[in-house]
């Protein structure tokens, strides 16, 4: 449970996408995942996060679905436990999206990582088409921050001596 909630996190997924996973959807090599049962019906590659990788490789021997079972409840329960929140999953995809704005990451691919359809009245959105070198430097900014507001990494330190 507690990788399907970093994998949420550190994506931007929604619950079900990220459920849906199988492992034949994970290209190591190229470092992406592909989602292919998805809400607008659009199967979508995006970039895999480095902090996931780790995770997934050690329980890659398993069959089937990545992330196999199928009530998340009792986590969600821990999480607002310890945390004193309400909490949803569904906040794991708003703060990815949040961390994207707070880094002024173009709202054009922040809707490429979340798989959000864009809209046909918006004529710029048909010119920017972000390949997946833009998503994944996108998508790796956005993983560095989320990263270090939780506290698991901080900004470099050089000592200068005179």
């Amino acid at each position: 449970m507690r990788e399907y909630l970093q994998f949420l996190i550190l994506t931007g997924c929604r619950r079900t996408e990220a459920l849906n996973l199988e492992w034949p959807d994970i290209d190591w090599r190229a470092g992406t995942f592909t989602l292919r049962d998805t809400k607008n019906r659009k199967p979508v590659t995006l970039p895999l996060p480095l902090h996931i990788k780790p995770l997934l490789r050690a329980r890659r021997e398993q069959k089937g679905r990545v992330f196999p079972f199928a009530e998340p409840r009792p986590a969600i329960n821990a999480v607002r436990k310890a945390s004193g929140q309400m909490f949803r999953l569904h906040d794991l995809r708003r703060t990815f999206v949040s961390a994207a704005n707070s880094l002024d990451i173009s709202a054009y691919t922040v809707k490429a990582l979340v798989n959000h359809t864009l809209n046909a009245s918006d004529v710029t959105a048909g010119y920017d088409v972000p390949d997946m070198a833009r998503l994944k430097k996108a998508s790796a900014r956005i993983e560095d921050e989320i990263l270090r507001l939780a506290g698991e990494r901080t900004a470099d330190v050089v000592v200068l001596r005179a």
